[in-house]
């Protein structure tokens, strides 16, 4: 189950990540790139999702226990990523790690 759903997971970051590059699958709202209308994108969320599904396959290939030990750590490490996101009104320094609506995506992924 954990091989299946990283190979999932992994196919469907790397397609997000470069989705995030095409010109014509994002679009301009507010003056801020949206993929599909819906999700913010940069070339770091872009980069990062192509990285973190690229380790997903490689984990994916190398077994079970890989696949579980990548999904544990992606977990805890997006679980911080949204909590420190979510945090940033009340530390303003924090501003540019992510918005409220990123924030909250990454705890339903983690």
């Amino acid at each position: 189950m954990a091989k299946t759903l990283g190979m999932l997971f992994g196919i469907v970051f790397l397609g997000v990540g470069i989705l995030g590059f095409v010109p014509g699958v994002t679009s301009d709202v507010n003056g801020m790139p949206m993929l599909l209308g819906i999700f913010h994108v940069n070339t770091a969320h872009n980069l990062v999702h192509i990285v973190s599904g690229a380790i997903f396959l490689f984990a994916a290939m190398s077994g079970a226990g890989a696949a579980r030990l990548w999904f544990q750590i992606f977990g805890v490490i997006y679980a911080i990523v949204a909590v420190l996101g979510a945090d940033r009104f009340r530390y303003p320094e924090t501003n540019r790690l992510a918005d409220p609506r990123s924030s909250f995506r990454r705890c339903e992924v983690g």
